[in-house]
């Protein structure tokens, strides 16, 4: 049996405690961790997470009497702690060990009953399986250490070599000792609280905290059953069972039997037990989780057996993959999650204020190498011995899904800069949709015939509808950019960020100039007249005041329909203009109060949104536009915005290469609703 395992098993019964409740000082709350870490035998880390959030008091008291258990819950619980916006203050009130020593690490002040302990140890876990399964669980093994390594150090301030002796000796400090290490700032004298763990299962744990050699495991043997006809053999077997500590044989033939001795012989059935059970899951293929939970509840070999079926049945139904954690199983649903944690935690660690991310995020912490390794390790790579170098070239070329998680960073970076550009020509222009790179023809029906009078007796004549017609098509635009093993080792994020940042701001600027060009290129429309022109009633003279303002309103309000008949009242709702002239734009469209003159007073004041834009470069001419939508742009159905095609080993390139493309386009297919001014 693992240390881990005979924890688990001697402190099935053990009370356990985790509570929260309002201190009896204001605005306090106390949370009581009297339990092991973990949802496999204690406390689960997102129950705990949770529960943390919805606390809302200023300051908690975090009350630790814990064995330890899961690093990886405790590392989720840690970083809950960590990230409170309340003040956290952790007591150690009777033994902090193991994972437990780290945990309490996350609080803003840790202090120690008189007579608690604190312990730190090298992570351990059970292994079952073959040499390669073996290797993986050492590699992972280290990462957990390093991480607690800097952990440790980062609290107390010593050097590497001095916090890994202590893990390696399995150090178990006095509360005066903790505050000497700098693991706690503080003793406070009070009456320390009974462990109630027995934690024989750790080899260096003080006496005090060993039940099983204070008599905690207590057995008994029964009277000895004589054979019918004979008389008793000293040498026959007894019967026994566990219940009373001191067994005598009632015949005064024996002494009192040994204790110790039937505790040896108990531990030796167990023993057999856990390795039947062992042999037969690792057999069936069964993850490492699946036969240490068989062991921790004490289950037979028969029922494990019968439980063996059903297993592999469930098992048949899943792929199985090799991974850091020997023998363990990952579905097709558990490494799409995996790649959205590792994203998200590169894109909190790219902007934390931007990109938030769960704190039981395993990946919150890891540095792109640690992080491409760890996908390596995932994909069944060794990659134990091995150079920063040689992983970093493994994970941007090999079967490793690093190259798809940078791909899924980019792109959200990417998407979400061009999505927070805003470019200004989205508020006045059309939007629609290609479903295709064909050309798209638009067609704007006239106005329904005129009625006319029908003498009486006579007949409805018939009449005709007109029609306008647009065309025009999307293109594509693109660029690539290499994500570099330099960069990779680097942990350069700053650069990453900025590639695909500006990649999302080059593509909203490429469509905010190709719309501007729209108004300011003045092309021919279909009719072979230039969009803005005195054949289509909409340009005219005058700055932006009421004369320039009034002379759009009329031309608007005076266009006629495609019949050349129907008056179309259209009202300008957009004042376009160029920097230069936004203020006098902004200026024209406020309230001058009735003090002043009519004829001085702003006619137009809050009838017209004003749009400004860079893109407009002559610092004289502005523009008017209705919602008519008389000019409207495009991006391939399915593809608004800027995408990604991620290539590898692409031209020699010791890196991922992303082509990011944009497919768009925009016509002007109307001018009814557009007014064009030289501004003088």
């Amino acid at each position: 049996m693992s240390p881990l395992d005979k924890l688990f098993a001697d402190n099935k019964s053990s009370p356990r405690r985790y509570e929260i409740k309002a201190s009896t000082a204001a605005d306090e709350t106390e949370v009581f961790l009297y339990d092991a870490i973990g949802g496999y035998w204690g406390v689960d880390a997102g129950q705990f997470v949770k529960d943390l959030k919805a606390i809302k008091s200023s300051t908690i008291h975090l009350r630790v009497n814990c064995p330890g258990g899961e690093v990886n819950a405790a590392r989720a619980i840690a970083t809950a702690i960590a990230q409170h916006p309340s003040k956290i203050v952790a007591h150690v009130d009777g033994v902090a060990a193991s994972a437990a020593s780290f945990l309490i690490l996350a609080a803003k002040e840790i202090e120690a009953t008189a007579g608690a302990f604190v312990m730190v140890h090298s992570p351990m876990m059970l292994t079952v399986g073959n040499a390669a399964d073996h290797e993986a669980a050492i590699a992972l093994l280290e990462k957990y250490a390093d991480a607690m390594v800097s952990d440790y150090m980062r609290r107390t301030g010593k050097d590497e070599a001095t916090v890994r002796g202590w893990m390696a000796a399995e150090t178990w400090f006095t509360a005066e000792e903790a505050v000497e290490a700098g693991l706690v700032d503080r003793v406070v004298e009070a009456i320390a609280v009974k462990s109630q763990w027995n934690l024989s299962a750790y080899k260096n744990a003080p006496v005090a905290l060993r039940a099983a050699e204070l008599g905690a495991v207590a057995v008994e043997v029964s009277p000895i059953t004589e054979v019918q006809g004979s008389a008793p053999d000293d040498n026959q077997p007894k019967e026994c069972n566990m219940h009373n500590p001191n067994p005598v044989d009632p015949t005064g033939q024996n002494p009192t039997l040994n204790a110790e001795a039937i505790k040896a012989e108990a531990q030796k059935v167990e023993r057999a037990r856990v390795s039947e059970i062992s042999r037969i899951g690792a057999a069936a293929s069964l993850p490492a989780a699946t036969i240490q939970a068989a062991i921790a509840d004490g289950q037979s070999v028969e029922a494990f057996k019968d439980a063996v079926i059903e297993a592999m049945y469930k098992n048949s139904t899943k792929v199985e993959t090799r991974v850091g954690a020997p023998s363990a199983e990952i579905t097709r649903d558990e490494v799409e999650t995996r790649r959205q944690l590792m994203t998200g935690a590169i894109l909190n660690r790219v902007d934390g204020n931007v990109y938030k991310v769960e704190s039981a995020n395993d990946f919150k912490f890891m540095s792109l190498p640690r992080m491409a390794e760890e996908s390596l390790i995932r994909a069944g790579v060794n990659t134990r011995g091995k150079s920063p170098n040689e992983i970093a070239v493994l994970a941007l070329h090999s079967t490793s899904d690093f190259p798809i998680i940078l791909e899924n960073s980019l792109r959200k970076v990417l998407l979400d800069a061009y999505g927070t550009a805003e470019p200004t020509y989205r508020k006045w222009a059309k939007k629609s949709q290609a479903t295709d790179f064909k050309t798209m023809r638009r067609i704007r029906k006239g106005e329904m015939p005129v009625f006319l009078e029908v003498p009486e007796g006579g007949e409805i004549s018939m009449g005709t509808m007109g029609e306008e017609r647009e065309s025009y098509a999307i293109a594509t635009y693109g660029r690539g950019i290499s994500f570099t093993r330099q960069m990779l080792i680097n942990d350069d994020l700053g650069a990453f960020n900025d590639m695909a940042g500006a990649f999302g701001l080059q593509a909203a600027r490429l469509e905010n100039k190709t719309v501007y060009a729209i108004l300011t290129a003045n092309a021919a429309m279909a009719d072979g007249v230039t969009l803005f022109h005195s054949d289509h009633a909409n340009s005219g003279t005058g700055a932006i005041g009421n004369t320039g303002l009034d002379s759009m309103f009329v031309a608007m309000a005076t266009q006629k329909g495609i019949d050349g008949v129907t008056v179309l009242n259209i009202v300008p709702k957009y004042l376009i203009v160029p920097p230069a002239k936004r203020m006098t734009a902004v200026t024209a469209m406020r309230e001058t109060g009735p003090s002043v003159k009519i004829s001085e007073q702003n006619w137009f004041a809050g009838m017209l949104e004003v749009v400004s834009d860079a893109e407009l470069t002559d610092t004289a001419k502005w523009y008017g536009a209705a919602a008519t939508g008389d000019v409207e742009y495009s991006h391939l159905a399915g593809a608004e915005g800027p995408q990604f095609i991620r290539q590898e080993n692409n031209g020699g390139v010791l890196g991922v290469t992303m082509y990011a493309f944009l497919d768009f386009g925009a016509k002007a297919v109307g001018w009814k609703g557009l007014y064009y001014s030289t501004g003088s």
